[in-house]
């Protein structure tokens, strides 16, 4: 999964760690999210490295690189770079690949054979399944989604945690 975010340093706050800056701390969620939902709750194992322009300064670019079972997931995020997003899932037979991953309305199913088959689907926003989402759970009288569950929440916090600490220490939201 590449994930670009030049827009991250616009903020001057986006770059300093005290201040909450950090580039995974500010997007691990999306492709974190993403990734539960299709493969399920929680990784096997989690580890990363990450690129700062200085010392003590906020990550711009992380690499992720996830266990799940069978399965190993990269995650590439760069805040310095302006490419296009895009998530691919390769597979024995062939490889899916989704544009702009979060909001995407097409994918293509590429298969080893070199034949190609493309998929759209209608979406207004990417805030529209949230919307749909939450204006369901209201409806219905629960206080608690299936799609995003407090458990996918927690594993997302406990991975940028556990990573933040590995690189800067177990101190790190106090950085000085």
């Amino acid at each position: 999964m590449n994930d670009f975010r030049p827009h991250t340093n616009r903020e001057s706050w986006a770059l300093d760690i005290k201040e909450g800056g950090g580039a995974f701390i500010m997007h691990a969620s999306y492709p974190l999210s993403v990734l539960q939902f299709l493969f399920g709750t929680g990784f096997d194992a989690a580890k990363g490295i990450y690129w700062s322009s200085e010392e003590n300064k906020a990550d711009l670019d992380y690499e992720i690189l996830l266990k799940k079972a069978e399965i190993m997931i990269n995650i590439s995020l760069s805040t310095r770079l302006d490419k296009p997003n895009t998530f691919i899932i390769y597979g024995e037979k062939g490889e899916i690949s989704v544009p702009n991953y979060w909001k995407s309305n097409q994918a293509s199913l590429i298969k080893n054979d070199g034949t190609v088959e493309e998929f759209s689907h209608p979406m207004p926003s990417e805030f529209s399944y949230e919307i749909d989402e939450i204006a369901e759970l209201i409806n219905k009288g629960k206080k608690k989604s299936e799609k995003l569950s407090p458990e996918m929440t927690m594993t997302t916090v406990k991975i940028v945690e556990d990573l933040y600490q590995e690189w800067f220490g177990k101190d790190w939201p106090n950085i000085k």
